[in-house]
């Protein structure tokens, strides 16, 4: 919202990530300082407000432990890798597909191919091979991470542009020449689920400003 809080509670988002709309879906420069400076100081008055507000935090402690422990075994699983895949091909073949297939210029053939691609490069993301090194300054198992999700936002990209039938802004649909206010005046929501993305929409509030 307005004051950065999120779904989850004690989790505040400001900038490109958050998304308030401020200029319409676009990605400019300027909107990345407009969210930051001021929906960034928003967030953190709000969340200092709603901490004064519930007194002393509670221990999480255990909850953080279990989550470290976590995190400490998907990096030692990566580390010492069962499979084969190479995450330079994967990443390699995930560029590919988007440049060719979910561009500035889209049609529902060239869409539905890339979700196909990209769903079947997440299955192979399961099988990588070993990044050795350990975890001080390994760059290919940093790079491997950040590939998860690289596959993750692909897939949501993909989605969102197959079921929006309407050019808008820099995005051209050529089935879908004109921009479709009527139907498609709503953000593109994705949620996280085990089986893959759940798509929903939110409405756009078009204020004066």
């Amino acid at each position: 919202n307005l004051s950065g809080e999120t779904e989850i509670k004690g989790i505040y988002a400001a900038g490109e990530c958050a998304c308030v709309s401020v200029h319409g879906a676009n990605r400019l420069g300027g909107n990345s300082l407009l969210d930051c400076i001021v929906y960034g100081k928003r967030a953190g008055e709000k969340a200092v407000s709603n901490l004064k507000e519930e007194g002393e935090a509670k221990n999480n402690s255990p909850l953080l432990e279990k989550s470290l422990e976590k995190v400490k075994g998907r990096l030692k699983a990566m580390l010492d890798g069962q499979g084969k895949e190479d995450p330079s091909v994967i990443r390699d073949s995930l560029r590919s597909t988007m440049f060719r297939n979910v561009g500035i210029f889209r049609e529902k053939a060239a869409l539905a191919e890339a979700l196909d691609e990209v769903r079947t490069l997440k299955e192979r993301y399961k099988s990588l091979r070993p990044s050795p090194g350990g975890t001080v300054y390994n760059l290919d198992l940093m790079r491997s991470l950040e590939l998860e999700g690289q596959l993750e936002i692909a897939e949501i990209i993909t989605m969102g542009a197959l079921a929006r039938e309407e050019s808008r802004g820099s995005h051209y649909r050529r089935e879908f020449a004109q921009r479709d206010d009527i139907n498609w005046l709503k953000h593109t929501m994705a949620r996280y689920s085990g089986k893959g993305p759940i798509i929903s929409y939110s409405p756009v509030r078009i204020t004066k400003w």
